[in-house]
């Protein structure tokens, strides 16, 4: 435990945490909290946004960037929060196919959020989920142009944001 020059634990935000007792000793919060600020009703609505992609493809479309870019803010308004960064993709093509797509997806978020100058980018992580976390039930009986629609809205990245004391949701 650092202490300063007056004894006492330092608190590097002056929220009244100890650095030593504080999850994001670089932002004020609350003891409840564990020193961490709470994220803002902004924040947690754009953290729902979701980045959609073309068939077959990881290239963040230029349509996407805005919302990128306002992520990048809060990330810096939140310095400790680490932001999972997960990819998905439709059932066209194989399994193995499908995990290593949505890996791809996940990585061209992340390093677009890196150009755009987030701070301390190892608190970006991505995980790819294939095509085993789908947001619409398609049915794969109909043919690829009746079901373009379902399927496009799987082709996504989603994110996550949480305090790094507190395990992402990884599953």
């Amino acid at each position: 435990m650092q202490v300063g020059p007056d004894g006492c634990p330092v608190d590097s935000d002056g929220d009244g945490v100890p650095d030593n007792e504080d999850a994001c000793p670089n932002s004020a919060g609350t003891m409840e909290t564990k020193g961490c600020p709470e994220l803002d009703e902004a924040t947690m609505k754009l953290i729902e946004e979701k980045v959609r992609f073309e068939f077959d493809r990881a290239r963040v479309q230029d349509s996407y960037k805005q919302l990128l870019d306002s992520i990048t803010v809060a990330l810096q308004k939140y310095p400790d929060h680490v932001l999972l960064i997960k990819g998905h993709a439709d059932y066209i093509g194989s399994e193995e196919y499908n995990q290593a797509l949505s890996e791809r997806r996940a990585e061209a978020v992340k390093e677009y959020l890196i150009q755009q100058g987030v701070q301390n980018p190892d608190r970006l992580v991505t995980k790819g989920y294939g095509e085993t976390q789908p947001l619409v039930k398609v049915n794969e009986r109909l043919s690829r142009r009746r079901t373009e629609k379902e399927r496009a809205q799987n082709r996504r990245v989603g994110f996550e944001m949480n305090t790094p004391d507190m395990q992402l949701d990884m599953e």
